[in-house]
């Protein structure tokens, strides 16, 4: 009761967390797509509360290059994401770009993304004491709406930071007639540093990722 009378709203993250996020940059800033000269490609498989129904996984895919254009290098990138939680399912199809240039002996990458946000609830599985509950839909639902991202990734040797933000237009999904899905910003800070030991084959690499 007391908890009720502070605050009448929850809210929790859209996103999902990933705890190799360091080999996985380009999923939360699109600057850092083409990072290295060869061609670089990442998939990722998490599942959480593992023996329950409907338990929470996602899948996530991408592959990301620089290349050479008018004596200026670039990145380019793609990028999908299935995430699958209850009766939500969330997709997300997403093409990136990034621009580079040296900087203070280092590269500074800016780059930009824009994807489709693809929203489905299956309301033919839902189960409710009462069954003509106005407030849940009966059958399966679904949506779409444009996604924009954007974000800064500087290296330097040894060392690199980044910021990023995602859905930077927060997305609203529209799902059915009466129901709708509000995507709200959100906003990364990563850096991580390589230090290189006596032996040239083992190195220390420590790295965060505040969001």
């Amino acid at each position: 009761m007391i908890l009720s009378l502070v605050s009448m709203e929850s809210q929790a993250q859209y996103d999902v967390s990933f705890s190799h996020y360091f080999d996985m940059e380009p999923s939360f800033n699109a600057a850092a797509v083409g990072k290295s000269p060869k061609l670089n490609i990442a998939a990722a498989y998490a599942m959480e509360l593992a023996g329950f129904k409907r338990n929470p996984n996602t899948m996530y895919a991408g592959a990301d290059a620089q290349f050479l254009l008018l004596k200026q290098f670039h990145g380019a990138g793609i990028q999908l994401m299935n995430d699958q939680i209850g009766l939500f399912s969330h997709k997300r199809l997403a093409l990136q770009y990034a621009f580079k240039f040296k900087l203070f002996g280092g590269q500074l990458s800016t780059g930009i993304s824009a994807g489709l946000l693809s929203e489905t609830f299956d309301g033919t599985k839902v189960d409710l004491e009462e069954s003509n509950d106005p407030a849940f839909s009966s059958s399966k639902i679904e949506g779409n709406s444009l996604d924009l991202a954007a974000g800064l990734y500087y290296s330097h040797r040894n060392w690199y930071v980044g910021i990023s933000a995602q859905h930077l237009n927060s997305p609203c999904v529209q799902l059915g007639e009466t129901n709708e899905l509000q995507v709200d910003a959100t906003y990364y800070l990563t850096g991580g540093a390589t230090i290189r030991l006596r032996n040239p084959f083992l190195s220390i690499q420590p790295s965060f990722l505040f969001r």
